[in-house]
């Protein structure tokens, strides 16, 4: 069990101790259900959603922690909480303060709580309208509770009383919020840098991303359409290469200290970062400068997925792009990607790590969707550069081993791999073409992942039919791409755009695969279509 989850079964079974005992004897039947009542419903909601909607243990502890103050809440009644009664002693004030610990809790929580939906979700941008929001609803969440005890007052009379809490106190009602203000605006004030720390390790976070294909041409001045576009990317490129967003990786740096770091000049660090927060790539935190949460994520070591190998990438094949017109003209590239890597072995390499980013996020969806049955024992990995599935299906699934098939240039890095997971005698390395290499026979799975739109119609059909002799019978052929749909969509019209002048090649409808795996008399084709839709497709198909 890892830490996240003992954690989480620790809290649990402390909250529900807690919640058991409180409600053998509490001073008030009723208020002691009204008062346990959100624990009642947010407890089983985190249960269930714990594994497809993770919290970061940050938020985890404080919801736990607020559970147990309205459990205390609830078995003595705000007015008679032992806590309380020492703290109007200490602070020789002239009633039980307990409620307003309630009440700043909540503002406290439901503002995280907010901040981590917001955040996750991709709904805003910007760190003053995110605590802005996070504060409103917090204080919008606090206004309904206080409705919810006007209305128990009108419905229970003097019996609500002790759900009340007022204490003889006729600004209780504003006091409450002026806590919640309190609360919450703490909260976004002191834990917004952690918190951001927490959400960009989270696994799943950040489920919906910001479309990146809106549609363009409606710029006022026509220009703008091409020019931001094009410093955008350059801007990017330019700070991958410089190594900027590994530099805040570990937390803010003011702009000279940043300049430094990166050995660059001040003066074209602060352009620069003037730029990148203005595209929210960064942020100012006062004198400092931080990457944004999905910069963190997505571009720096520490976060979920480091895509930097991609972004690299990108300048290597921004001359290919300035081609884009003679293969155009020509319907193919001058020459392919595979030619570049041959005659520039570290293209291999770079692009094998760029490939390995993209690997770490399909592979949870692998994990779930492919069926490894215990009789499977052999799995051939077409086009695994990096490694990265058989090392996870290898570690899954002790029974398996696996051979990879890669051009050499594309395994370049791949042994260190194997030899850091303690796999180099389990999974064996096979370089070459894919098209006319020797595969072997006798193999149970075969994966042939995000590969086929790197080869014609006609290869597709001949390598299908090379898998199907491969495979034992009952074997399983696991197939990852971007089909070709229509209507068209703009990802998948510029993937098709990169292939022309990258390989020459095209995506693939579903209908090609499937009379593809027809022909070569696989049965039971599945179809199973990724969230989000940008992750493509599996097809799963068994030979009989």
């Amino acid at each position: 069990m890892d830490t996240r989850n003992t954690l989480n079964a620790a809290l649990g079974s402390i909250v529900i101790a807690a919640l058991l005992a409180s409600g053998i004897a509490p001073f008030d039947r009723t208020t002691w259900l009204m008062e346990v009542a959100p624990v009642l419903i947010a407890l089983p909601l985190i249960v269930v959603t714990r594994k497809n909607y993770p919290l970061t243990i940050l938020l985890t502890v404080l919801i736990a922690l607020h559970m147990l103050v309205l459990i205390a809440g609830g078995a003595w009644s705000y007015a008679r909480v032992p806590l309380g009664f020492w703290l109007q002693e200490v602070f020789a004030v002239d009633r039980n303060p307990y409620d307003k610990i309630g009440h700043f809790m909540q503002g406290f929580v439901p503002a995280l709580i907010a901040r981590e939906i917001l955040l996750r979700g991709a709904y805003i941008k910007g760190r003053k309208m995110t605590a802005f929001l996070c504060i409103s609803i917090a204080l919008a969440i606090s206004a309904t509770y206080e409705l919810i005890e006007w209305a128990a007052a009108l419905a229970l009379g003097q019996g609500a009383d002790e759900f009340l809490g007022t204490q003889g106190d006729v600004w209780d009602t504003q006091s409450d919020m002026f806590m919640a203000l309190i609360g919450s605006s703490t909260a976004m004030v002191f834990l917004s840098g952690w918190h951001d720390r927490q959400l960009a390790r989270l696994p799943g976070a950040y489920r919906r991303k910001p479309d990146v294909c809106q549609p363009t041409g409606n710029a006022e001045l026509p220009m703008l359409d091409i020019y931001m576009p094009m410093m955008k990317s350059a801007a990017i490129i330019a700070t991958g290469r410089l190594g900027l967003f590994q530099a805040l990786a570990e937390g803010p740096l003011d702009s000279a200290d940043l300049a430094r770091k990166i050995q660059a000049s001040e003066r074209g660090t602060a352009t620069l970062i003037d730029f990148l927060i203005t595209i929210g790539y960064l942020e100012q935190q006062g004198t400092k400068i931080a990457n944004s949460a999905s910069t963190q994520r997505w571009l720096t070591r520490l976060g979920q997925i480091d895509y930097t190998p991609g972004v690299l990438w990108t300048y290597e094949a921004w001359p290919m792009m300035a081609r884009l017109d003679d293969a155009v003209r020509s319907g193919q590239p001058e020459s392919t990607l595979w030619d570049a890597m041959v005659d520039r072995p570290e293209l291999g390499e770079l692009f094998s790590a760029y490939m390995r980013a993209f690997a770490q996020d399909l592979g949870p969806d692998l994990l779930k969707h492919v069926p490894i049955t215990a009789k499977y024992r052999r799995l051939l990995d077409l086009g695994g550069s990096h490694g990265l599935h058989s090392v996870r299906f290898c570690q899954r699934y002790p029974q398996l081993s696996s051979r990879i098939v890669d051009l050499p240039s594309a395994l370049g890095n791949t042994p260190a791999t194997l030899a850091g997971e303690g796999l180099s005698q389990r999974i064996e390395l096979s370089p070459g073409n894919l098209l006319d290499h020797d595969w072997g026979t006798g193999h149970d799975v075969v994966f042939y992942l995000s590969v086929a739109h790197n080869q014609t119609a006609d290869d597709n059909r001949r390598v299908i039919q090379r898998i199907y002799n491969a495979l034992n019978p009952g074997g399983l052929l696991v197939i990852h791409e971007y089909l070709a749909e229509s209507p068209n969509n703009a990802l998948n019209a510029a993937f098709r755009l990169t292939l022309l002048f990258e390989t020459g090649t095209q995506t693939h409808a579903f209908d090609d695969y499937a009379g593809w795996l027809e022909a070569a008399d696989f049965v039971a084709l599945k179809r199973i279509d990724l969230d989000p839709q940008e992750k493509g497709s599996l097809l799963l198909a068994w030979r009989p």
